[in-house]
């Protein structure tokens, strides 16, 4: 069973870049990802582009690690008011999940909301990436794509902030003196279980017989305890005609001895 890489992101280092310019002039990955430079292999317009955007503020540069190996790079920069991500792996590295998770810590370290991705409407790897990581399609554009020489279409998605769970709105309730366990369950829990006795109650709107009915008194329908009953008078019925006879016997012996 294969291991699933270990992956990591860190800061950009020099040498990271030799790797980088590599997985740029791949002809397969360049139709895959369509919208990238008009020459993949010119080098000073490759070293030009990296030293802006290393030295960009509000840009975020990493470099992506699949088990210590440079695997590729993610960034997120500035796109108007929002911020934009973007990542390029090398082809060795796909279908590994490396891109998703790679997108997951980088989420993590740049937490404002919303970002902004891009991809090709046909480049169905980086859609899954995108959207395992919560981001949903918003636009369709069409634009001419240096990597394919022809127009493509490209599906515009966008990570919103997340909205606050029920656990979150119920602790954010201003305090009314009652216990705060207390109030966070009386949202939570079925209205039958609030109230100690509020389950009998409704049992007994549903069936009416149970308001005649006394909670604490055995019923007599139960056939094992009418079975005793009757054994408890068969029992006092062969005592009393026992001392009745006992009586009647000491009677006649007495009755005897005098009239002798």
């Amino acid at each position: 069973m294969n291991r699933s890489p270990r992956v990591a992101i860190r800061t950009v280092e020099p040498s990271d870049l030799d790797t980088f310019f590599a997985h740029q002039r791949d002809p397969v990955a360049i139709h895959m990802a369509a919208f990238v430079a008009a020459d993949p292999d010119d080098r000073t317009a490759f070293d030009a582009h990296w030293t802006r955007i290393l030295q960009a503020p509000r840009t975020t540069n990493r470099t992506i690690l699949a088990d210590g190996q440079v695997a590729g790079h993610i960034a997120c920069y500035p796109q108007g008011e929002d911020l934009e991500v973007t990542y390029w792996l090398g082809r060795d590295f796909w279908g590994q999940g490396i891109a998703t998770r790679a997108l997951q810590l980088m989420l993590a370290l740049v937490v404002t909301r919303p970002v902004l991705a891009r991809a090709a409407a046909d480049n169905l790897g980086s859609l899954r990436v995108l959207q395992k990581c919560g981001f949903k399609i918003v636009r369709t554009n069409k634009d001419f794509a240096n990597g394919r020489g022809t127009s493509t279409e490209e599906y515009l998605l966008r990570l919103d902030p997340e909205e606050p769970t029920r656990a979150k709105r119920i602790s954010h309730q201003p305090h009314t003196g009652e216990p705060r366990s207390k109030r966070a369950l009386a949202h939570v829990l079925p209205k039958t279980a609030r109230v100690p006795d509020q389950g009998l109650r409704a049992a007994r709107i549903e069936n009416p017989e149970a308001r005649m009915r006394n909670p604490f008194k055995a019923s007599t329908s139960n056939p094992w305890l009418e079975k005793d009953r009757q054994d408890q008078r068969r029992i006092i019925a062969t005592g009393v005609i026992f001392a009745s006879a006992v009586v009647g016997g000491l009677g006649w012996l007495i009755h005897a001895l005098l009239n002798t």
